[in-house]
């Protein structure tokens, strides 16, 4: 398929990614729950959709000297889960999408179910995501985690919406190179504080799982005339190569210290608001509770190694 190259209006990609319009106090750890059993693993699902090739794409800068999100050195995240054989902790950090966003059941109220199922037991839950977390929110979302936790802990992250939103202007103007270093480097800095040795407690070991970003357009870019809350009366604008730029810093900066990218995108394609089967909610901007649903799934099998029934 050939896309669009042009630049996305300010509002298009503003609104679809953006999680939120404020940052509320993140929420207390939460409760235990209980879920069904799982069946062994047919095919892993795995791995970024849209890793850039090292040239830039249409309207998003020149990465040629920086060393930043366009630089040929990638890293691609694991391809396998990572069959976690055991769990102590379960944290949820980023933006509204594991705060509530979207219709219920949220996949993280799921998902916790369905860990303590498996493993055995009732886990340590923490949920500092909040609604308009950026990157930039991660640093102080880790700094309200508990000293010390029970190992070992698995941390999922969905983040990057935001970052996006406050970088429209140089989107459309084709200059978001330093926007998606920044964010590259919030990110790097957030990945490296969990990943620091006995960061809660002594032999503690964190995995980190991270989703990219999906596109409610399936790559049409029509979001003002399909009923979005968003984008009314602007034209259509293809958007696959904006989102292929700005999750590329979300995989290479996971692949290059081997956690795990949750691939939203590349799961939630063909699953648009143009779809006999979709998963987005009425706003576009967050999974419906049948998304929610496939990410708590893909979440459980990148964690466990299982497949949910």
């Amino acid at each position: 398929m050939t896309f669009d190259p042009r630049p996305l209006p300010l509002a298009l990609l503003a609104t679809l990614l953006a999680c939120g319009d404020g940052d509320s106090p993140p929420p207390a750890p939460l409760a235990s729950g209980t879920s069904g059993a799982v069946t062994s693993v047919t095919t892993p699902m795995g791995g970024g959709t849209d890793p850039m090739d090292g040239s830039d794409t249409a309207g998003s800068g020149d990465d040629s000297d920086s060393g930043g999100p366009g630089d040929t050195g990638i890293t691609e995240p694991p391809t396998e889960p990572a069959s976690l054989p055991d769990l102590g902790s379960i944290v949820f950090l980023g933006d509204s999408i594991s705060a509530g966003g979207g219709d219920p059941p949220y996949y993280h109220d799921l998902l916790r179910a369905d860990l303590e199922t498996f493993y055995g037991g009732a886990l340590d839950v923490y949920n500092q995501a909040f609604v308009g977390a950026s990157t930039a929110s991660l640093a102080d979302q880790i700094t309200e985690l508990p000293a010390t936790m029970i190992g070992p802990v698995a941390v999922v992250v969905t983040v990057g919406g935001q970052d996006l939103q406050n970088a429209l202007s140089a989107i459309t103007t084709g200059d978001d190179l330093q926007q998606r270093i920044a964010m590259r480097n919030n990110l790097e800095a957030a990945l490296d504080d969990l990943l620091t040795p006995d960061r809660f407690g002594a032999g503690v070991e964190v995995t980190i799982f991270e989703t990219n970003l999906f596109d409610a357009s399936d790559g049409v870019g029509d979001f003002g005339i399909n009923g979005c809350s968003f984008g009314q009366g602007l034209p259509v604008l293809a958007s696959a190569g904006y989102f292929g730029d700005w999750n590329l810093v979300i995989s290479d900066s996971v692949g290059e210290r081997a956690q795990y990218l949750l691939d939203l995108h590349g799961l939630f394609a063909g699953h648009g608001y143009a779809s006999d089967d979709e998963w987005t909610a009425a706003d576009c901007i967050h999974p419906n509770d049948l998304g929610h649903d496939e990410l708590r799934r893909l979440a459980f099998e990148w964690i466990t190694g299982e497949v949910l029934p």
